[in-house]
C-alpha cells in the first residue's frame, strides 16, 4: 500500500512537473510559427539566459548581426520583438503610437515613482503635458542653468584641489556628486546639498548584484518583483519625495520674493493652478496640476539627470583626456562663445559641444533599449503581437551600425554637424531613451543640458589628460545592469593658464 502511494505521489509530481514545464515554455513557438527567427529561449528565463555574465549592449549588436533587423526574443515567457528596422521603429514610436504604453512605467507599482517615469519617457497624460507645454523652454533654461553651473564651478574646484595634491581623479565619483548638488539647486532651490540627498540621487538604475541570476527576475517577471527597487531604492525614493514635498510646501507658504521662479518647483508652482473671474466679486482658484504631479516631475528630473548627466559628463571628461587636439578645440570655441561664465544662452553658439555630447549620446547611450508594450494586438510588417507583448528597439546596437553611421565604433562629433555630409536616416538616432527620438520635454532635455554645462566650466578651467590608469577604452559592467554602468573613469587634470 505505501509503495503504491509512493508511486501515486511520484507521477502526480511528475506530471505537475510536465504541466509547469509546458505553461512556462509554451509560448516559445510564438515567433517561430509566424517565421521570425531569435535566440533560442530556455525555461524560466527565456531568451535572458547566461544575462548575469554578459553585456546586454554587446549582446543585441551580436544579435542583430545573426538575426537581421526583426527578430523575436522571450522575456520569461513573454515574446517580445527586437526591432531595428527605421520604418518599424517609426510604426512603433509614430505611426502606431497609441497602440503602445511605456513598458517601465508600468512594471512599476509606486505611484508617484510610476507617474515620475512617465514624465522621463514623455508619456505622460495629455492634460499633464498641455499644462507644462505653457512653461517656455528657453525662460526655464534660463533660470536653472545659473543654479547648475554653481554647481559645477563647485565640481571644478573638488577637482583642482585634487589634482593640486597630486591626486588622480576618478572623474565618474565626482560627478555623481555634482548631479546631486544641481539637482538640488535648480530643481528645488536649496542652497546646500546634504549627503543623504546625494546618496538618494545616486541610488537611481541601480543593481545590487548585477552578476547574480536573481537580478534577472524584475526584468523578466515584473509582476513577480516590480522595477521599483531598481529604478529607485525604496529608503531613497521615501526621502526623496517627502523633501521634495516640504520644500513644495514651503514655496506655497512663503511670500513672493525676489528669488521666486529661479529653480523648476517655482516655474511649476507658477503653472499649477489658475485664477478665473466668474463676475465682479468672485473668482475661483482651478488647480491644473496637483501637488503629487509636481512631486513626479520633480522626481522625474532626478530621474533622469541621475541617468543621463551623471554618465554623459564622465564620458566626456574621458573622451577629451584622451583626444588632446579635440579638448583644444572645444575650449577655444567656449572661450569665444561663453565669455566668462558659461550659460544657457552663451551654449547655444558652441556647435562643438553639441555635437560631441551628441554622438557620445550615440556611442554610448544612457540605455540600452526602448521598450514598449502592446495595449492591444498589433500588426507591426508581418508580425501580430497580441496585447502585453513587447517591443524593443535595441538603442545600443541601431547606434553602433555602420549602415547609419559610417565607422559607427568611432567617436565622431562632426558627423552630427549642420555641414557634415552624412546623411542621418530618420529614426536611427535615439539619443533620450525611453522618450525615443524628439526628448521635448522639460524633464528629458535638463539632463543633456546640465551635462553641457558641467563640460563647459570644466573644460574652460581645467585642461585633463590620460594618466596610467586611465583604460585605452571605456569599460562597462557586465550582469544585469538594466542600464549601461560605467565602470570607474580615471583621469589627470591640471589648471588652465
Amino acid at each position: 500500500m505505501a509503495l503504491e502511494l509512493v508511486a501515486v505521489a511520484a507521477t502526480l509530481v511528475a506530471l505537475g512537473l510536465v504541466a509547469v514545464y509546458k505553461y512556462l515554455t509554451s509560448p516559445f513557438s510564438y515567433f517561430e510559427k509566424q517565421g521570425v527567427s531569435g535566440p533560442k529561449p530556455t525555461i524560466f528565463f527565456g531568451s535572458w539566459s547566461g544575462a548575469w555574465n554578459k553585456f546586454l549592449g554587446d549582446e543585441d549588436m551580436k544579435n542583430v548581426k545573426e538575426y537581421g533587423k526583426v527578430y523575436g526574443t522571450y522575456d520569461g515567457r513573454t515574446p517580445n520583438l527586437i526591432v531595428s528596422d527605421p520604418d518599424l521603429i517609426k510604426v512603433v514610436l509614430v505611426e502606431q503610437a497609441s497602440n503602445f504604453r511605456d513598458y517601465r512605467s508600468s512594471c512599476v507599482k509606486h505611484n508617484l515613482l510610476h507617474n515620475a517615469l512617465l514624465a522621463v519617457s514623455d508619456s505622460q497624460p495629455p492634460e499633464v503635458k498641455d499644462v507644462l507645454a505653457t512653461i517656455s523652454s528657453k525662460d526655464f533654461f534660463s533660470k536653472v542653468s545659473p543654479h547648475i553651473v554653481e554647481a559645477a564651478s563647485n565640481l571644478t574646484q573638488s577637482v583642482r584641489k585634487l589634482a593640486e595634491g597630486g591626486q588622480q581623479v576618478e572623474i565618474s565619483k565626482e560627478v555623481t556628486s555634482f548631479v546631486g548638488s544641481a539637482l538640488a539647486r535648480s530643481i528645488l532651490g536649496l542652497p546646500e546639498t546634504d549627503s543623504q540627498f546625494l546618496e538618494a540621487c545616486a541610488a537611481a538604475f541601480h543593481v545590487d548584484r548585477p552578476n547574480s541570476m536573481v537580478a534577472v527576475i524584475p526584468f523578466i517577471y515584473p509582476k513577480l518583483s516590480p522595477l521599483d527597487e531598481f529604478i529607485l531604492k525604496k529608503k531613497a525614493l521615501s526621502y526623496l519625495t517627502s523633501k521634495i514635498q516640504q520644500v513644495l510646501t514651503e514655496k506655497k507658504k512663503a511670500e513672493v520674493g525676489e528669488k521666486k521662479g529661479t529653480d523648476a518647483l517655482d516655474v511649476l508652482l507658477k503653472v499649477a493652478s489658475e485664477v478665473t473671474k466668474v463676475d465682479d466679486d468672485v473668482t475661483e482658484k482651478v488647480v491644473r496640476l496637483s501637488d503629487e504631479q509636481i512631486v513626479s516631475q520633480a522626481l522625474g528630473f532626478i530621474l533622469n539627470s541621475s541617468l543621463v548627466t551623471r554618465k554623459l559628463v564622465a564620458e566626456a571628461v574621458y573622451v577629451l583626456a584622451s583626444k588632446p587636439e579635440l579638448q583644444d578645440k572645444l575650449h577655444v570655441e567656449l572661450v569665444k562663445h561663453t565669455m566668462d561664465k558659461p550659460s544657457y544662452e552663451g551654449l547655444e553658439g558652441a556647435e562643438l559641444l553639441d555635437t560631441l555630447v551628441g554622438d557620445l549620446l550615440r556611442l554610448y547611450p544612457s540605455e540600452f533599449r526602448l521598450v514598449r508594450q502592446c495595449a492591444s494586438e498589433v500588426q507591426l510588417g508581418s508580425v501580430k503581437l497580441g496585447e502585453g507583448h513587447l517591443v524593443s528597439v535595441p538603442v545600443f546596437a541601431v547606434h553602433r551600425q555602420d549602415e547609419y553611421f559610417p565607422k559607427a565604433d568611432t567617436l565622431n562629433p562632426t558627423r552630427l554637424s549642420r555641414g557634415s555630409s552624412e546623411k542621418l536616416v530618420d529614426y536611427t538616432f535615439l539619443p533620450f531613451g525611453q522618450a525615443g527620438f524628439e526628448g521635448k520635454s522639460l524633464v528629458t532635455q535638463y539632463g543633456v543640458l546640465a551635462a553641457k554645462l558641467a563640460i563647459a566650466v570644466l573644460v574652460k578651467t581645467l585642461k585633463f589628460s590620460a594618466n596610467d590608469e586611465t583604460k585605452e577604452q571605456l569599460e562597462f559592467q557586465k550582469g544585469v545592469t538594466g542600464v549601461p554602468c560605467l565602470k570607474p573613469i580615471s583621469v589627470s587634470a591640471e589648471p588652465r593658464k
